[in-house]
């Protein structure tokens, strides 16, 4: 194999490599306490998502001042930026973009839209003593 034949094979690998990378930027996970609102029905509710990452199973909590105590997310599937999940009435896709996590609401009994969602990733180091 000639010097060049090589340097376009590594070339190619080293680009293959590379794209899995940008499948999911690491500032794109959803891991993180997040707190923001929903809009629904014409009306605007505080939202906060707790949402981590135990191997490859995602696990979440939803907490609305209306419902009291959270309540585990349902369905909870992360591909990529895309993030989906339900509650008993409601189905949310949204994506995440840096800390920044918004998206559509769906009626589960009516099937149709009903609002959108927009949160914001708490920076953990915010409550630190350092």
């Amino acid at each position: 194999m000639t010097k060049g034949k090589v340097v376009a094979v590594l070339a190619a690998l080293t680009g293959c490599a590379g794209a899995g990378s940008f499948t999911m930027n690491s500032a794109d996970t959803p891991a993180g306490h997040w707190d923001g609102s929903i809009g629904r029905d014409g009306w605007t509710r505080p939202l906060s998502l707790d949402i981590e990452r135990e191997g490859e199973t995602w696990r979440g909590r939803w907490t609305s001042l209306q419902q009291g105590p959270g309540i585990a997310l349902q369905q909870l599937e992360v591909r990529g930026g895309e993030v989906l999940f339900e509650t008993n009435t409601l189905r949310f896709s949204g994506r995440v973009t840096g800390d920044k996590l918004f998206g559509t609401v769906t009626d589960l009994p009516a099937g149709g839209p009903a609002g959108e969602f927009a949160l914001t990733r708490e920076d953990p180091n915010k409550y630190s003593d350092e």
